[in-house]
C-alpha cells in the first residue's frame, strides 16, 4: 500500500521554499542598493574646481573654471598625440587616436589639437569621463 503525502504538507514546503528564495533576493537587492549609494554622484551642473580635486578619480573633477592646458607632441613613428593638463597636473595622455583600434597617432598636429580642444570642451562642461566616439572624430574631420 502506497503512502500519500498530504497536499497541505507539499504546499507548506513549497511556500517555505519560495519565501526563503524571496528573502535571498531582498537581501541581494539591499546589498546592491547600498553599493550604489556609496558611489559618488556626478552633477551635470558645472561648479568651480577646488585645489583639492584629485585627478586620479575622474568623478571628482569639476572643471568649469579650472585651468586646462592642451599640449600636442610628435611621436617618432606613430604620428601626433596630445596631453591635457588640469590645474597643472597631467589628466589625459593620449598618444593614439582614441575610439579606433590600433596604435595609430593623429596624422598632423592640427588634428591632434582639434581633438584635444574638443576633450577640453567636454571637461569644462562636466562630461566626465571625456570619452570620444568615432562619429565625433568624423565630425571633427579627424578620421
Amino acid at each position: 500500500m502506497k503512502k500519500h503525502i498530504p497536499y497541505q504538507l507539499i504546499w507548506l514546503i513549497t511556500s517555505l521554499f519560495f519565501l526563503g528564495a524571496c528573502e535571498g533576493i531582498k537581501t541581494k537587492q539591499a546589498d546592491q542598493s547600498s553599493e550604489v549609494k556609496k558611489q559618488p554622484v556626478i552633477s551635470s551642473t558645472p561648479t568651480k574646481a577646488s585645489s583639492t580635486d584629485t585627478l586620479s578619480d575622474p568623478k571628482t573633477v569639476q572643471a568649469a573654471d579650472a585651468k586646462i592646458e592642451v599640449k600636442t607632441f610628435q611621436q617618432s613613428a606613430h604620428g601626433w598625440g596630445y596631453d591635457v593638463y588640469l590645474n597643472d597636473k597631467l589628466y589625459i595622455h593620449q598618444p593614439h587616436i582614441p575610439a579606433i583600434g590600433g596604435n595609430q597617432g593623429f596624422r598632423n598636429e592640427a588634428t591632434a589639437r582639434k581633438t584635444a580642444k574638443f576633450i577640453e570642451w567636454k571637461i569644462r562642461h562636466n562630461i566626465i569621463p571625456p570619452s570620444i566616439t568615432p562619429e565625433e572624430l568624423d565630425s571633427l574631420q579627424v578620421l
